[in-house]
């Protein structure tokens, strides 16, 4: 679920819906029906708001909603969720996990459109978390916990975390 502007986006197994919220104190209090965002049939997995925009993530992709319709930033693999890569707005850079492994989104000129991906790492990255240090953490229910460092020269280095060095 999302509340962006006047509107409240609920992602579903059945695809993306939206319903307009009436402006006063209590939100609860607000009735309306739900519609379908089009181009959002199946599985929606996250809904985020980054640069004043709204972004699903889905089972055919990455989306931009954008006047209650989906248009496709990504549409290669599914995509999981989407973390701003610096807390100062609007962030030029936007890291989504996905079915694999990780991918930039750059925004420019108002836009999101893909960047790159980490290379060398496929792992499905459906939890995910940037530290202070701007370290990546990804973690994996039965592969244990990634941690993304990069490094001066813009590659990433991976450590691979799991019981046998300390994870519980």
């Amino acid at each position: 679920m999302l509340v962006s502007g006047n509107n409240l986006y609920a992602g579903t197994s059945a695809g993306l819906f939206y319903s307009g919220l009436k402006n006063s104190e209590d939100m609860s209090f607000s009735k309306g029906s739900f519609l379908p965002v089009a181009n959002t049939d199946g599985q929606v997995w996250n809904l985020a708001e980054i640069n004043g925009q709204v972004l699903s993530g889905h089972h055919e992709g990455a989306f931009l909603i954008k006047d209650f319709r989906a248009t496709p930033i990504i549409s290669k693999t599914g995509f999981w969720n989407f973390e701003a890569f610096s807390p100062v707005f609007p962030t030029e850079r936007v890291l989504s996990g996905n079915y694999l492994g990780l991918t930039f989104l750059k925004f420019e000129n108002n836009t999101f459109t893909e960047a790159e991906s980490i290379p060398g790492f496929n792992e499905t990255s459906r939890f995910l978390k940037i530290d202070k240090l701007v370290n990546i953490w990804v973690s994996h229910t039965y592969h244990g916990v990634y941690k993304l460092t990069e490094s001066d020269s813009g590659k990433y280095k991976t450590t691979h975390i799991t019981n046998k060095n300390g994870l519980p």
